[in-house]
């Protein structure tokens, strides 16, 4: 299992949890010889050679869980586990990255070089250099007194849950609690918590930039925040795995041509039919967020539900930030509109269908399938809704700025809301639009590999009319023109989503 943790900032009271080793020499000015430093640590720093092309930086990186409790994560570390795999740090080794862009140490810039458990303080703590060129913008915020972001990554074979030790190898295999109330306390004083008691290898030291972080600084002691969201640290993995695989393979306009060009004929007939599909309701995101990705889409694929790509931002934004962001879908569709040339979107998402030959987890079917009247694009429920006559309240949000169209028609215009955004952003904000791109480009994917698994289940119904017709697999499908019909509901739908 691969998890991201990060550095924990609340030791101890006005402790920095990184500091630079500015000077290697305790009797010269700038070395600060703190009452908890280990003479381990100090004298590792003062056989430092100076090196002009490197900084040196101190961290602690972990407390023992029976000393410290469990950290932001909600990951406990026993202090046994600890001792005995706290020179990973060295062995693996830990690189320096930006972003856990860790698959290459080629581009890391800079090493963990010296790891010690800290028995008095029940801590592991490292020292680690960084290059001066490869790291340049780094070593400057850090120069000036500003330390971005830390994270560390490690791989562990199992975790282990504090309430009803369920052991994980994997974040699927996750039980109630650590997938639905991770950092709970109970009425009797019991902490959801995930144990780390296998073996730890940690090779990965890196320097993050989340907007929305809600780690914040890692200089200065910040007090738990017991309403903040807690991800846990295999969700936060899952989610930086997601973000890499949408590195930049293709540009949304692409897209719409490819789309353009398998759709036969005209979709216009369909679009009535679409006008009366409905996402799921917005209650069911803080349920989903909880599974994996590639689980949501194989169930929502079996009830023949493709929701938007307002609603797929919306879940990926809650993944990512742990809580709703309201307002975040119609950024998204204002920048597709704004700057659809823009977006990057990889759409060669094969690491996200891994469940594909295993029936989607059974809680999702159930908990999403009362949707299905509303949202489900199988034929049946299309022509139900087709001759419901009821009118669906308007999803426009309130106090929306901008407006496209002329006359008594006017609706707010997304685009101009997303432009609005952009221009009142200053330069150190920039991870904020970056995040936006990241999100748009996910829920661009998202609904481009749904529509692809369900026009797979369809050929698949085709093919079983044709050779076994008393067998019906697919639900809601009974008959082949049931199948070319859902096929062209889902092509139009795709398109209508992609299109700026």
């Amino acid at each position: 299992m691969l998890k991201l943790l990060d550095i924990d900032k609340s030791f101890f009271k006005d402790e920095p949890t990184v500091r630079l080793l500015s000077s290697f020499d305790p009797k010269l000015p700038g070395f600060v010889k703190s009452a908890s430093a280990d003479d381990r640590i100090t004298e590792y720093a003062r056989n430092i050679k100076s090196d002009p092309d490197k900084i040196y930086i101190h961290a602690l990186a972990m407390g023992a869980g029976e000393y410290f409790g469990a950290n932001r994560n909600a990951d406990y570390f026993p202090l046994e586990n600890l001792k005995a795999c706290f020179k990973t740090f060295e062995t693996s080794p830990a690189y320096i990255y930006r972003h856990h862009q860790n698959k290459n140490p080629e581009i890391a810039m800079g090493k963990v070089v010296f790891a010690i458990f800290n028995e008095r303080m029940a801590r592991v703590e490292v020292i680690a250099w960084i290059d001066r060129i490869k790291g340049k913008d780094i070593v400057e915020k850090i120069e000036r007194g500003e330390f971005p972001a830390t994270s560390m990554a490690c791989h562990t074979a199992y975790d282990t849950c504090s309430i009803c030790g369920n052991r994980a190898h994997s974040r699927s295999e996750y039980c109630y609690h650590l997938s639905n109330e991770l950092g709970k306390i109970y009425p009797d004083g019991r902490k959801a918590m995930a144990i780390n008691d296998a073996p730890l290898r940690f090779f990965d030291l890196s320097y993050v930039f989340k907007p929305a972080d809600i780690t914040s600084s890692i200089l200065q002691k910040v007090a738990t925040d017991q309403s903040a969201p807690i991800i846990g640290s295999a969700e936060q993995a899952e989610i930086e795995v997601l973000q890499e695989k949408f590195a930049s393979h293709r540009k949304l306009a692409d897209l719409i041509k490819e789309v353009e060009g398998e759709m036969t004929g005209s979709a216009d007939s369909l679009i009535a039919l679409l006008d009366k599909v409905r996402d799921p309701d917005d209650e069911i995101l803080g349920f989903l967020q909880h599974y994996n990705l590639d689980h949501v889409l194989h169930a929502f694929a079996e009830l023949g539900i493709s929701p938007s790509v307002k609603f797929f931002s919306k879940l990926i934004g809650q993944k990512m930030t742990g809580e709703a962001t309201p307002g975040i879908e119609y950024l998204v569709c204002g920048l597709m509109k704004a700057e659809p040339n823009e977006i990057s979107v990889d759409t060669d998402l094969s690491s996200m269908t891994k469940s594909a030959s295993v029936f989607p987890r059974a809680q999702i079917v159930s908990a999403v399938s009362r949707f299905v009247k509303q949202a489900s694009l199988y034929p049946g429920m299309a022509m139900e809704r087709a001759f419901d006559l009821t009118e669906f309240p308007s999803q426009i949000p309130q106090g929306m700025i901008g407006y496209a169209g002329q006359g008594p028609s006017l609706t707010p215009d997304p685009a101009d809301a997303y432009r609005k955004l952009k221009a009142s952003l200053k330069a150190e904000d920039s991870g904020m639009l970056k995040t936006l791109f990241k999100i748009a480009g996910m829920a661009i994917a998202a609904k481009w590999l749904l529509s692809k698994m369900i026009d797979s289940k369809m050929q698949e119904r085709l093919a079983q009319q044709a050779n076994q017709p008393s067998q019906t697999k697919i639900v809601f499908i009974k008959s082949a023109d049931e199948a070319i019909t859902a096929q062209k509901l889902v092509k139009a739908d795709l398109l209508r989503n992609l299109r700026p």
